[in-house]
Protein backbone atom coordinates (compact mmCIF):
# COMPACT_ATOMS: atom_id res chain seq x y z
CA UNK A 1 0.00 0.00 0.00
CA UNK A 2 1.00 3.60 0.23
CA UNK A 3 3.25 5.00 2.78
CA UNK A 4 2.97 8.81 3.39
CA UNK A 5 4.83 11.15 5.25
CA UNK A 6 4.72 14.35 6.48
CA UNK A 7 7.55 16.48 5.32
CA UNK A 8 9.18 20.79 5.89
CA UNK A 9 12.05 22.20 4.35
CA UNK A 10 15.05 21.20 6.74
CA UNK A 11 17.98 23.99 7.44
CA UNK A 12 21.03 22.57 7.62
CA UNK A 13 22.95 25.84 8.02
CA UNK A 14 22.90 25.63 11.92
CA UNK A 15 24.19 21.79 12.19
CA UNK A 16 27.36 23.06 8.89
CA UNK A 17 27.89 26.02 11.25
CA UNK A 18 28.30 24.19 14.60
CA UNK A 19 26.78 20.69 14.76
CA UNK A 20 26.76 20.69 18.36
CA UNK A 21 24.02 23.07 18.24
CA UNK A 22 21.87 21.10 16.10
CA UNK A 23 23.07 17.46 17.16
CA UNK A 24 19.70 15.26 16.70
CA UNK A 25 16.89 15.28 13.99
CA UNK A 26 14.61 17.12 16.25
CA UNK A 27 16.95 19.95 15.85
CA UNK A 28 16.60 20.10 12.40
CA UNK A 29 13.51 20.55 12.65
CA UNK A 30 13.07 23.21 15.43
CA UNK A 31 15.51 25.23 13.56
CA UNK A 32 13.71 24.61 10.43
CA UNK A 33 10.93 25.55 12.45
CA UNK A 34 8.50 22.29 10.86
CA UNK A 35 5.18 22.76 11.43
CA UNK A 36 5.05 26.77 11.79
CA UNK A 37 2.78 28.91 9.32
CA UNK A 38 6.63 29.42 7.28
CA UNK A 39 7.01 26.02 7.17
CA UNK A 40 4.02 24.30 7.11
CA UNK A 41 4.15 20.11 6.86
CA UNK A 42 3.10 18.87 3.66
CA UNK A 43 1.51 14.87 3.48
CA UNK A 44 3.31 13.42 0.58
CA UNK A 45 3.68 9.57 -0.49
CA UNK A 46 7.10 8.23 0.28
CA UNK A 47 7.43 6.48 -3.61
CA UNK A 48 6.28 9.77 -5.04
CA UNK A 49 8.99 11.82 -2.95
CA UNK A 50 11.57 9.18 -3.67
CA UNK A 51 11.16 9.74 -7.78
CA UNK A 52 11.38 13.28 -6.93
CA UNK A 53 14.59 13.55 -5.12
CA UNK A 54 15.73 11.10 -8.40
CA UNK A 55 14.38 13.56 -10.75
CA UNK A 56 16.37 16.34 -8.75
CA UNK A 57 19.49 14.71 -8.40
CA UNK A 58 19.59 14.55 -12.33
CA UNK A 59 18.90 17.91 -12.86
CA UNK A 60 22.21 19.64 -13.22
CA UNK A 61 21.02 23.27 -12.36
CA UNK A 62 19.86 21.89 -8.40
CA UNK A 63 21.74 23.28 -6.23
CA UNK A 64 21.24 20.52 -3.66
CA UNK A 65 21.68 16.85 -4.20
CA UNK A 66 21.47 13.70 -2.44
CA UNK A 67 24.08 12.12 -0.71
CA UNK A 68 25.26 8.65 -1.17
CA UNK A 69 26.01 6.93 2.40
CA UNK A 70 29.58 5.87 2.57
CA UNK A 71 29.25 4.83 6.64
CA UNK A 72 27.05 4.83 9.28
CA UNK A 73 27.43 5.73 13.07
CA UNK A 74 24.82 3.76 15.32
CA UNK A 75 24.23 5.58 18.12
CA UNK A 76 24.37 3.46 21.86
CA UNK A 77 23.88 5.69 24.52
CA UNK A 78 26.73 6.87 26.49
CA UNK A 79 29.30 5.50 23.79
CA UNK A 80 30.13 8.87 22.50
CA UNK A 81 28.14 8.58 18.97
CA UNK A 82 26.73 11.70 19.20
CA UNK A 83 30.56 13.27 19.07
CA UNK A 84 31.79 11.20 16.30
CA UNK A 85 28.80 12.10 14.52
CA UNK A 86 29.20 16.00 15.34
CA UNK A 87 32.76 15.76 14.49
CA UNK A 88 32.27 13.88 11.41
CA UNK A 89 29.69 16.37 10.42
CA UNK A 90 31.95 19.20 11.18
CA UNK A 91 34.66 17.95 8.82
CA UNK A 92 33.22 18.50 5.52
CA UNK A 93 29.41 20.08 6.15
CA UNK A 94 29.21 20.12 2.04
CA UNK A 95 29.39 16.42 1.83
CA UNK A 96 28.55 14.98 5.06
CA UNK A 97 24.86 14.45 6.53
CA UNK A 98 24.30 14.06 10.18
CA UNK A 99 21.02 12.77 11.00
CA UNK A 100 21.33 11.93 14.71
CA UNK A 101 17.83 9.65 16.12
CA UNK A 102 16.26 9.81 12.87
CA UNK A 103 12.79 9.24 13.78
CA UNK A 104 11.07 10.02 10.21
CA UNK A 105 13.69 7.56 8.61
CA UNK A 106 13.11 4.89 11.25
CA UNK A 107 9.28 5.24 10.73
CA UNK A 108 9.40 4.97 6.82
CA UNK A 109 11.73 1.91 7.69
CA UNK A 110 9.40 0.29 9.66
CA UNK A 111 6.30 1.14 7.10
CA UNK A 112 7.39 -0.94 5.03
CA UNK A 113 6.11 -4.33 3.67
CA UNK A 114 8.40 -6.82 5.44
CA UNK A 115 8.84 -9.13 2.34
CA UNK A 116 10.71 -5.75 1.15
CA UNK A 117 13.19 -5.30 4.30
Amino acid sequence: GMVEGLFCALSFEQQRKDPSLAPFMMSLARDSKCGTPENQFVKLDLFEVVQAMKAADADPNQVSRSIMPTGFVFHTGRTGSTLVSNALGALDPTTTRVYSEPQPALAALLSCDKSVV
